[in-house]
């Protein structure tokens, strides 16, 4: 990891021609890409010298020589083993897949053989709750079971350690962070945007959504533009803050759609 910190892209469901999405609310496909973009975006990524790292790898290797981001994708959607999977291992990339346990096995998320394939193909899987509730809200008991719960099923259909942890709707405060590591998790993915340094706790993300090129991408992922996210970002957290998340999930898209047009 280069001494000026490291990127952790964060990806949701991948669009294919026909085939129907997990969920069709606006807040939502705003960060479905589409396949043939996703392909650009490696191949872009590749072409300029970035390798793409797991979680675990980039928090615990350091390698000067080389420009590295994590992807990650968030949900568990079934595009994450039939269509990125394969665009990943093409470009020889890592990455890490956060998937709520509790929708493994529903209409479009990865069956539990699916979970399994894309461990053995190599990749990391990482837990993103087990209902994908907002922990912040929840008593603390119920915290301690989206934590483990997950991390217990996750573990028995991959036959892997999950070490990871991604915030279902980036909400994370101190009291989560302290569950996480009592539960037995290496990282808290929020959704903060900004770089990660080496040995932290909770990372940062960058957000890849539908409307970004290649070239936006590559510049955040070198570390560079984060200014715009990080000011909607604070946009939202205060929305969230002052109206709860069910209310605040109601006016994300249009936040998000005059952050788009400025």
């Amino acid at each position: 990891m280069r001494s000026n910190g490291s990127i952790v892209a964060m990806y949701h469901e991948l669009e294919v021609p026909a085939r129907r999405l997990c969920d069709d609310n606006r807040s939502y496909t705003r960060y479905v890409v589409r396949k043939s973009d996703f392909e650009e975006h490696i191949a872009a990524l590749r072409a300029n010298g970035f390798m793409s790292r797991t979680v675990s790898q980039l928090t615990r290797i350091c390698d000067p020589g080389h420009a590295q981001v994590a992807i990650t994708f968030d949900d568990g959607c079934e595009t994450d083993l039939v269509t990125a999977a394969p665009v990943l291992a093409a470009a020889g990339f890592q990455a890490t897949f956060y998937i709520v346990a509790g929708w493994v096995g529903t209409r479009g998320h990865l069956s539990k053989s699916q979970v399994h394939d894309l461990a053995q193909l190599g990749f990391e899987v990482g837990s993103h709750s087990l209902t994908h509730a907002f922990l912040p809200e929840l008593p603390t008991s119920s915290v301690r079971r989206e934590l483990s719960e997950s991390k217990n099923k996750l573990e028995q259909l991959t036959g892997e350690t999950v070490q990871h942890f991604s915030c279902p709707g980036g909400g994370c405060d101190e009291r989560i962070a302290q569950l996480a590591q009592e539960a037995g998790y290496s990282t808290l993915a929020t959704s903060h945007v900004g770089k990660n340094r080496p040995g932290c706790f909770r990372l940062s993300r960058v957000a890849i959504t539908r409307d970004m090129r290649s070239r936006e991408v590559l510049t955040l992922c070198s570390g560079k533009g984060l200014l715009r996210q990080q000011v909607r970002g604070a946009i939202l957290h205060h929305t969230r803050a002052m109206l709860g998340f069910s209310a605040y999930q109601r006016v994300r898209s249009s936040i998000l759609d005059l952050g788009n047009s400025s």
